[in-house]
């Protein structure tokens, strides 16, 4: 079985993520500090599309929130880890088909 819970870093903060596999797409639930923060989900599918939920709700300041940068780099260091999360959805997938192929 594939490990459905990776952590990535991103400037010096590790985010855990979570994988639902579904049968041709995988729903992911990005938290920062074990599953205490929830930033975002959303779900990639086979064919790379994908949609993101980043209304997250912010228990320290009572509501959601929008996705927020301080400068363009983090941006592009966004962006970059988006990338990392549809390489592991991939590899999901690509193995949840072999695993259908073999039932």
């Amino acid at each position: 079985m594939i490990d459905l819970v990776k952590k990535f870093d991103l400037k010096n903060t590790e985010y855990n993520v979570i994988a639902e596999m579904h049968e041709s797409s995988v729903e992911l639930h990005v938290y920062k500090q074990d599953k205490v923060y929830h930033l975002f989900s959303g779900f990639i599918k086979w064919d790379g599309c994908s949609n993101w939920d980043f209304q997250s709700f912010n228990e320290r300041v009572g509501h959601t929130h929008p996705l927020h940068f301080c400068e363009k780099e983090d941006a592009i260091e966004f962006g970059i880890f988006l990338g990392k999360l549809y390489d592991w959805a991939h590899e999901l997938i690509a193995h949840n088909e072999k695993s259908i192929a073999i039932e």
